[in-house]
């Protein structure tokens, strides 16, 4: 188990190695402070809040619930070659009111 550990730290010193001299970021940010420093090329582009914005309070529903009557009652077209399936299952009473934390 000790020659396991001992291969597996000479390894993460190689790749520590390797990620400083390329200037790389660590994989894993190991404190909310580091991942806050750090540039998200990716996700600064997407529609989601940031960790320098104050995303506090903002769960919850999309849009209010609706009456039946408001809801579309047409299907949607879908794109070529996809189909969709009728069920006959209705979902339990209060599915998709559960807020995601």
């Amino acid at each position: 188990s000790s020659g396991i550990n001992a291969e597996y730290g000479a390894q993460q010193e190689i790749i520590d190695k390797i990620e400083k001299e390329l200037k790389l970021p660590k994989a894993v940010p190991k404190t909310e402070d580091d991942a806050k420093r750090r540039n998200y090329q990716f996700w600064s582009t997407q529609p989601v809040p940031s960790f320098s914005s104050d995303a506090q309070g903002r769960n919850g529903p999309i849009e209010e619930d609706k009456e039946q009557s408001e809801v579309r009652q047409e299907s949607f077209s879908l794109v070529k070659d996809f189909e969709g399936v009728e069920t006959s299952e209705k979902p339990a009473p209060g599915a998709g009111k559960k807020e995601l934390n």
